[in-house]
């Protein structure tokens, strides 16, 4: 009779010889199904039991490295996602110009088939976002996400999302598993550009290219569903001058119809989509002093732009600028860029967001 991959995983193990997939990390999720596990068995995770449909999963989730081991072989369904780029930092003292959202983490799903060893799953941290001074860090791309094993089998591997460009210093949205948005003070600057998503290139892509700026708006970050919108520049209407580019939409995660139906709610809100890129920060012009937030919006995790002026009310219209956002953790989503307009009285204020962190899942039937 074969053996099929990981028989004892959702299962009770009673002696050392049982096989199967074991839990050597306490990051993993364990998801019930079916009725397989032994009711004695404690289950350390929020995540609900659900039946599958016809079909018998069962799920392994890593939301930091972490090891499982294999005792036969058989296919292992899989979606690897990186962490996402930090968002640039916006420019306050000259051109006033909103940086660019940092791009989603690679997002890779497939089916493998593995036989007997110990693997290794490697989740990579989001990129740190552009700080203004006196830190004056420059924005970072996300870490790779991987899964590798014995000799024999071939290392899967996502690429980290691009960081967003910024004026000062003067940089590109970063080329990775999408690319970062990008910023410049004005349309003939190759500062105005984003990075290449789905570098390097795999089959199919893992993810789309930054959006570009425009004159004084920052670009967003590329998703893994879609690429970063481009600023806006001369869009009279309430809100939307020097606009930051939203990021490209994320993916839902799974290989198979009943991975959606499994139960599991991971993700931003719990919605299963990953990897969303960061929002542009919003440009600032002297002549808009009406406070409308021009920010750009993170999908699906990720961080929004700031926005190119912020008014504290009660006060006269103040050209300060704003910070953008950090995404979510294990999303594997961009920050967001930060905007345009003076520090005032925050040093925070114009700097980048911080990436999300990655996230793998795997799954065998049993």
């Amino acid at each position: 009779m074969p053996k099929f991959l990981g028989n004892r995983v959702g299962y009770a193990t009673s002696t050392s010889s049982d096989g199967g997939i074991f839990n050597l990390s306490s990051q993993q999720i364990f998801l019930k199904l079916l009725g397989k596990w032994d009711s004695s068995l404690t289950v350390s995770s929020p995540v609900p039991s659900t039946d599958v449909a016809s079909t018998r999963q069962s799920y392994i989730v890593f939301n930091s490295p972490g090891t499982f081991t294999v005792s036969g072989s058989g296919y292992l369904n899989y979606t690897i996602v990186a962490g996402g780029g930090g968002g640039g930092m916006g420019e306050s003292n000259y051109a006033f110009t909103g940086a660019g959202g940092g791009g989603a983490g690679g997002f890779r799903s497939g089916t493998v088939f593995i036989g007997p060893g110990t693997y290794t799953a490697t989740v990579g941290a989001g990129g740190i976002g552009g700080v203004y001074p006196p830190s004056n860090l420059q924005a970072t791309s996300g870490s790779p996400s991987s899964i590798s094993g014995p000799f024999y089998f071939t290392t899967i591997e996502s690429a980290g999302g691009g960081y967003g460009g910024s004026y000062t210093p003067a940089r590109n949205g970063s080329d990775g598993g999408s690319g970062g948005g990008g910023s410049g003070p004005a349309s003939s600057d190759n500062r105005t550009f984003g990075g290449d998503g789905n570098t390097p290139s795999v089959t199919p892509p893992q993810g789309n290219p930054g959006g570009r700026s425009s004159t004084y708006a920052g670009g967003g970050g590329g998703g893994a569903g879609g690429p970063g919108m481009s600023g806006n520049k001369d869009v009279d209407l309430p809100g939307e001058r020097m606009k930051g580019g939203d990021g490209g939409e994320g993916r839902a995660w799974g290989v198979i119809a009943e991975d959606l139906l499994s139960g599991l709610t991971l993700g931003f809100q719990g919605k299963n989509i990953f990897a969303g890129g960061g929002g542009g920060g919003g440009g600032y012009d002297s002549n808009y002093i009406t406070y409308n937030p021009n920010s750009g919006t993170g999908k699906n995790g990720g961080g929004n732009g700031g926005s190119g002026l912020k008014i504290i009310p009660g006060t006269s219209p103040v050209k300060y600028g704003e910070y953008g956002f950090d995404a979510s953790a294990n999303t594997g989503s961009g920050g967001g860029g930060g905007s345009a307009g003076n520090r005032g009285p925050y040093d925070e204020n114009n700097s980048g967001g911080n990436g999300g962190s990655g996230i793998i899942i795997i799954s065998h039937t049993y």
